[in-house]
This record gives structure tokens, sequence and C-alpha cells, in this order.
């Protein structure tokens, strides 16, 4: 019964932080270069970048069109994959890339997930003006009732 709750509980915070949560990687780190026009990090602007219409969207949107890779299936490769990506001050994703990779194949899912989202984005604020900003969203893929504990 308490395993079940803390389970509800950690899927309940994941999702609540989705956007932002960082991998162990370096905290409040760039991974984009800023060809000369600074690209904001979530501690620097006033409201950070939303997806739109809302985050429920984003979500059914993912969960409806995500495919778990079948060499990843079939090789019961379970974990997370983070991608960065730079919402520009128009609200167009651009420079979409892997920071924390899982395999060649889930990460590639979570790259093409992000590419093929049919909505803009409303661009972080900062000092009332758009700004190009970093978001980092992570991907878990796990495996209904797997029994390996192998995460990469």
């Amino acid at each position: 019964m308490i395993k079940n709750i803390l389970t509800i509980l950690t899927l309940l915070i994941g999702l609540t932080s989705y956007g932002q949560e960082q991998p162990k990687l370096s905290p409040d780190s760039l991974y984009h270069k800023d060809n000369g026009e600074k690209i904001y990090l979530k501690t620097e602007v006033d409201s950070i970048a939303k997806y739109q219409p809302n985050d429920d969207e984003l979500f059914n949107f993912i969960l409806k069109n995500i495919s778990y890779p079948s060499d990843a299936r079939e090789n019961d490769i379970q974990g997370k994959v983070y991608v960065s990506f730079i919402v520009e001050k128009n609200g167009v994703i651009s420079d979409l890339i892997v920071i924390k990779s899982l395999s060649e194949s889930c990460d590639n899912e979570a790259k093409r997930l992000i590419s093929i989202l049919p909505n803009k984005w409303t661009p972080a604020i900062k000092n009332g003006q758009a700004v190009r900003f970093q978001y980092i969203f992570p991907f878990s893929f796990k495996l209904k009732g797997s029994k390996s504990k192998r995460k990469k």
C-alpha cells in the first residue's frame, strides 16, 4: 500500500516539474550555442516558455504518439532520455539535442516527438520582452511488467 502511494506521489511530482527537470549533468548549464543572441535559463526569466494550449495537451500528444523502440523493448532498455531545445521569441522550437542519452533508438524517438509537436509555444518573458529560452524535457522509457532492474 505504501509502495503504491509512493509510486503515485513520484509520478505526480515528476509530471508537475516535467519541463524543467534537470539531468544530473550540470544544473543550470547552457547546452546550446547562443550564436550572439543570449539564450536564457529558467532561473533568469520572469516566466518560462509554455506549450499551447496547456500542459495536458502536451502530455496527451506524447502519450498518443510515443512508440517504444522495438530494439529497446527486445533488449529491456529502460530509463530516461533528456532532450533540450530552444523556444525562440516567436514560439517556434529550434536546436533540438539530446543531453542525456539512453540508447540511439530511444533518443531518436524522444527527438521525433518534440519535432512533431503540432502547436507553438508561448515564449519565455524577461523584463516584459520575449526571449530565447532553453527548455529541458525528460522522456521516461519503462516497460510494463518488466522484471529487469537494468536501466541506463
